[in-house]
C-alpha cells in the first residue's frame, strides 16, 4: 500500500494529466482507484438499500475520464457485494457539471425554498 507522500503524487498527477495517467500502468494510481472503489461501493449500496433511488450521481473535481473508470469499477464491486438483486438497481451516473456542481446545487436552494410546499401547509388539519 502506498504511503501518504505517494498519494500526494497521485493527486498532483490527476489534477493535470488524467489521460496519460489512465493509459499508464501507474501502481499508485491503480491502488488509489481500488481503494476508492472499496470505500465508495458499500456507501453507494447503503444509499441503494435505504433510499431506493432511480439513479446515483458521482462527481466532483475529478476529470470525467477518472470518474468513468471509478464508475466502471464500482459497478463491478456492487455486483459482488449486493445481497438483494431485484433487477431494479439504481443507475450509477457520472456528473458532467464538474467542479461547478456544488455551486449549481447551492444556487437552486432559494428557488426550492420559494417553490416547495411549506411544512405548515403540509401539516394542516
Amino acid at each position: 500500500m502506498a504511503g501518504w507522500s505517494d498519494w500526494w503524487v497521485i493527486i498532483l498527477l490527476i489534477s493535470g494529466e488524467s489521460k496519460s495517467l489512465l493509459n499508464s500502468n501507474n501502481k499508485y494510481f491503480n491502488e488509489w482507484i481500488e481503494l476508492g472503489t472499496k470505500i465508495l461501493a458499500p456507501s453507494i449500496l447503503a444509499i441503494e438499500y435505504l433510499v431506493d433511488p432511480n439513479a446515483i450521481i458521482i462527481g466532483g473535481r475529478l476529470p470525467l475520464s477518472i470518474l468513468e473508470l471509478l464508475q466502471e469499477k464500482i459497478n463491478v464491486e456492487l455486483s459482488k457485494i449486493r445481497i438483494l438483486e431485484n433487477g431494479q438497481s439504481p443507475k450509477l451516473i457520472c456528473s458532467t457539471t464538474g467542479i461547478d456542481a456544488v455551486s449549481l446545487g447551492a444556487a437552486t436552494l432559494p428557488m426550492f425554498d420559494l417553490l416547495a410546499a411549506q411544512s405548515i401547509v403540509l401539516n394542516k388539519k
